[in-house]
């Protein structure tokens, strides 16, 4: 009875150690973060952000990327079969990868659906996300779903998830890109963006970043709605904000689904490893890609690149999404590299 007694209490202890420490670390991991919505610019928070930033980005390769890194190893296997869903992450490049799937469907004999209607929603309720997955799955096998949305993850409605790819940027690049993209569209249009300046105040709409940054509170010129994390994170409320929910959700979803998510600012080895480890869809892609006319066509009109202190500020209002960046861009080197020792990739 004593020895019952004595392993009960110790039950109780150790039950009591483990919440006490996982209350400690999401006591952490929420409060690490500022408060992004009172967020004013400020000369004196220029130098302590940037050292934040950077504690922050150290402290999570040690925390989640070793981790995850050994629960979910970087794929290396070649894929032949399976639909593939490219949930494209908006100012990413997406439009000439788009398009370059599009003429490699003719050569390839694969099905291509490019689904470019703005009124789309990217992000599903719970009865649409059921409808999208039967939908889907009713595809012919060998086909490339194009479009905007929010990471799905399939087996919440009992089937099979498709092979996931994704692009992305610098946070920063990709927010000054955004900016001016609502306001004056592609570089191939003229004048202002009709379609999207209507969510903007004519104030808005003639500001520059710059000014914007100096003159209003952040969240106005880059509201977190859109931040790329949604993509990765999924279709809850949680994952439109800027904070670790999202953060956390999005990283695991990648280790989990995501066969490749490449780099824009480094598209020769992305197109590489989209190649090697798919080549049903990738062949010839390299060729095909930097031949593309959407190249220039789809560079943002009247992008006027900020200064080095509004970039800094920016990265610290983006701190989440600059934290998930450097996550990818570890995980992408780390693939390309066993790709090329398996010789997969030169």
């Amino acid at each position: 009875m004593f020895v019952f007694k004595s392993f009960s209490v110790a039950m109780k202890l150790n039950q009591i150690f483990w919440c006490v420490l996982l209350s400690t670390v999401l006591f952490v991991a929420f409060y690490s973060y500022p408060e992004n919505s009172s967020h004013k610019v400020t000369s004196s928070s220029r130098v302590s952000s940037t050292q934040k930033v950077s504690r922050n980005l150290t402290k999570s390769k040690k925390l989640f990327g070793t981790e995850l890194s050994r629960l979910y190893p970087v794929p290396t296997r070649v894929l032949h079969n399976g639909r593939l869903l490219y949930n494209r992450v908006p100012k990413c490049g997406s439009s000439v990868l788009a398009w370059t799937l599009k003429r490699l469907s003719k050569t390839q004999k694969f099905k291509c659906m490019f689904q470019v209607e703005r009124d789309l929603p990217t992000k599903l309720t719970l009865p649409e996300q059921a409808n999208f997955t039967q939908t889907f799955n009713l595809l012919p096998e060998f086909t490339v779903y194009i479009r905007h949305l929010n990471f799905l993850d399939f087996e919440s409605c009992n089937s099979s998830n498709p092979i996931y790819i994704n692009i992305i940027r610098d946070p920063v690049e990709r927010a000054v890109t955004t900016y001016y993209y609502r306001r004056f569209g592609f570089a191939k249009q003229s004048g202002i963006n009709q379609w999207q300046k209507q969510s903007l105040s004519d104030e808005l709409l003639h500001m520059s970043l710059e000014d914007c940054v100096n003159k209003k509170v952040i969240k106005n010129c880059l509201p977190e709605d859109r931040t790329m994390l949604a993509y990765f994170c999924g279709h809850e409320l949680q994952c439109r904000r800027l904070g670790p929910y999202a953060l956390q959700k999005a990283k695991l979803n990648v280790m989990k689904h995501f066969h490749v998510v490449g780099l824009l600012e480094d598209m020769k080895n992305t197109l590489k490893v989209f190649e090697a480890l798919l080549p049903r869809y990738f062949q010839g892609v390299q060729d095909v890609y930097l031949t593309s006319p959407e190249i220039n066509g789809t560079k943002t009109h009247s992008r006027v690149d900020p200064p080095e202190y509004i970039k800094t500020l920016i990265r610290e209002y983006l701190q989440p999404e600059v934290e998930f960046y450097e996550f990818v861009r570890q995980r992408f080197y780390q693939q390309l590299e066993k790709l090329t020792r398996l010789k997969l990739v030169q």
